[in-house]
């Protein structure tokens, strides 16, 4: 599997946080289903997060449009005012190679701690992903964007390997590039890769905290059908 496929164009929608997109808190459904490849899955929808509906849900294509290594199986952005919209947002992908693999828990956590923790192991979110990040963006806003990020390998439980840092996304245009921070949990939910990705722009964002959420959520997604 390549590596760069883990976390590439991860954090388009920091382009976007200060956006007039909105979601609705009204009518939520308690669970949404979603697909991994041949596997039915479905998660609760996260506290003070919302499917994406109307102009959000324009939002939600165009940041998976410029993920091209990864599919975006499902997302929730925050609920209530436009302009909250883009502040907390968390989405569900899987790496296009993955979409078909089946591997054990254990098995692929050990993989990627290996892959991702050892002294020669990149920075994932250094000058290569930047670019590779500006490239997405820039084919779907049809103009120039800048990128600038430092994202890493922070440790490993029984559930996730974790990755997380800062990244700050803007047009050439912009006086001020947009910033927050991503908190990722790769894990496997039914022999199926899946990795829980949490943007949250908000002033004291924590890091911390954050992968705990994320861990959270990787905990609640679950197989529908039989895993045979």
């Amino acid at each position: 599997m390549n590596k760069r496929a883990i976390t590439s164009g991860a954090a388009f929608a920091a382009l976007l946080l200060a956006a007039p997109f909105a979601a609705r808190a009204a009518d939520q459904p308690v669970e949404v289903p979603f697909r991994v490849g041949e596997a039915a899955m479905a998660m609760p929808v996260p506290a003070g997060l919302c499917v994406p509906t109307g102009q959000t849900a324009a939002l939600s294509q165009m940041t998976s449009a410029a993920d091209t290594r990864n599919v975006t199986v499902t997302d929730f952005w925050t609920c209530g005012a436009p302009e909250k919209a883009a502040e907390r947002y968390l989405i569900i992908k899987v790496p296009t190679q993955a979409l078909l693999v089946r591997i054990e828990k254990a098995s692929a956590l050990d993989m990627f701690e290996k892959m991702l923790s050892g002294p020669d192991s990149p920075r994932y979110f250094g000058a290569g992903i930047d670019s590779q990040v500006k490239e997405g963006i820039d084919k779907v806003i049809g103009g120039q964007s800048t990128v600038k990020s430092d994202f890493g390998y922070i440790r490993r439980d029984a559930d996730c390997v974790y990755m997380g840092g800062k990244v700050s996304i803007g047009l050439n245009t912009d006086k001020q590039p947009a910033a927050g921070m991503v908190a990722l949990c790769m894990t496997v939910v039914g022999q199926k890769l899946v990795n829980v990705n949490l943007y949250d722009s908000r002033p004291g964002a924590d890091i911390t905290a954050m992968l705990a959420d994320a861990r959270a959520v990787a905990q609640s997604i679950h197989r529908t059908d039989p895993v045979n």
